[in-house]
């Protein structure tokens, strides 16, 4: 049976189910199983493996899911028998759909964020939006073609069976660890991507500014945590479909004494996603944005064991709801931003779905 026609299954009868690609890697992985509820992170370890979706709120009422496997296929040509559809006895509704601003209400929220780093109340601000897909397409669909279109990206459809879908292509590692060695990055600023593989304006002193922003808080996180063994390689020009980002590159080694879903939630959020200083930044974003970010901006992927996992940020999303696809873009907001240039980042961003409807 194809992999499409198991997907579609997994869907209609309402199972949990996630199927996911690493990064340059030709193989799929499909697990379906029990989806689990936890108010803290360290508690999934207490049932290896699982597939972990983090919001990008801590205490989110939301809560973390983990989907433990008790069916799992490699591949697009699945031969094991599927699971038989079990009578669920209480099913939540459907979520709320998330709201949508006008590009007034983004220039109006903008001038608020400008204001309060005006105030030095913060340096950085990540301030995002959604926007309504205005054709329609079903999940399993957008996942094949993310798949097709973005082999260097960590792409995912990921489903709990009560109304939580989204599917997406991240170009951002939260967290890779085999055993004790490591790997994370600092991605930060956009340039669309033309078609001669050159960013469509030169990077300028924002987006350096706004990359050093978040390596500094990410080599801080480290060093804090207790790991001084670090190489850096960056910042550099990284692809990422449409368009372009500055990426810095942390290897190192993890301390046996250091528990690596703790360095993981350490990590979480970085000021990509959310600004700096981290608390600060996220009050304005509580108070500017008018949608719940939900699962965007947290984090997902697989934790096989308690020495390895592969974490990335739930970026470049699209959420299901009601039948209905809505996409998650966001970018910082510095100093030096312009109003105008931000909305069209959000725009070039959302192209990286968006596109694949029209093909």
């Amino acid at each position: 049976m194809k992999l499409e026609e198991v997907i579609l299954y997994f869907l209609e009868q309402q199972f949990p189910f996630v199927s996911f690609r690493l990064p340059d890697d030709g193989n799929v992985t499909t697990w379906q199983g029990d989806c689990v509820r936890h108010k803290e992170l360290i508690s999934i370890t207490e049932a290896l493996p699982a597939f972990v979706m983090h919001p990008f709120e801590n205490n989110s009422e939301k809560g973390i899911l983990a989907l433990i496997p008790t069916w799992k296929a490699d591949g697009y040509e699945v031969s094991s028998q599927l699971p038989v559809h079990q009578q669920i006895a209480h099913r939540k509704l459907l979520p709320v759909k998330p709201y949508t601003v006008s590009e007034q209400e983004y220039m109006d929220g903008f001038s608020t964020l400008i204001r309060a780093i005006n105030r030095q109340e913060v340096s950085k601000v990540v301030y995002s939006r959604v926007l309504p897909a205005v054709r329609n397409i079903s999940p399993g669909k957008l996942y094949f073609k993310l798949l097709e279109k973005y082999p260097k990206a960590f792409v995912y459809l990921f489903s709990d069976g009560q109304g939580c879908c989204y599917t997406g292509a991240s170009p951002e590692k939260l967290l890779i660890t085999s055993k004790n060695a490591a790997e994370t990055v600092s991605l930060a600023g956009t340039r669309k991507l033309m078609s001669d593989e050159n960013p469509e304006n030169p990077w300028t002193d924002k987006e350096y500014q706004e990359q050093a922003i978040v390596t500094e808080m990410i080599a801080k996180t480290l060093a804090n945590s207790g790991i001084t063994e670090v190489t850096t390689l960056g910042p550099s020009a990284h692809h990422a479909g449409p368009v372009m980002h500055l990426i810095t590159t942390f290897t190192f080694s993890i301390p046996e004494s250091i528990d690596h879903v703790n360095l993981a939630e350490a990590l979480h959020p970085t000021p990509a996603v959310c600004g700096t200083p981290t608390y600060e930044a996220f009050q304005l974003i509580k108070r500017t944005e008018k949608h719940q970010r939900d699962y965007y901006t947290g984090f997902l992927g697989p934790v096989l064991d308690k020495q390895k996992m592969n974490l990335f940020v739930n970026l470049r999303c699209a959420r299901f709801v009601d039948n209905e696809c809505f996409i998650y873009v966001g970018g910082g907001i510095t100093r030096g931003s312009d109003g105008a240039a931000e909305w069209k980042e959000t725009e070039n961003k959302a192209a990286t779905l968006l596109n694949l409807f029209e093909s």
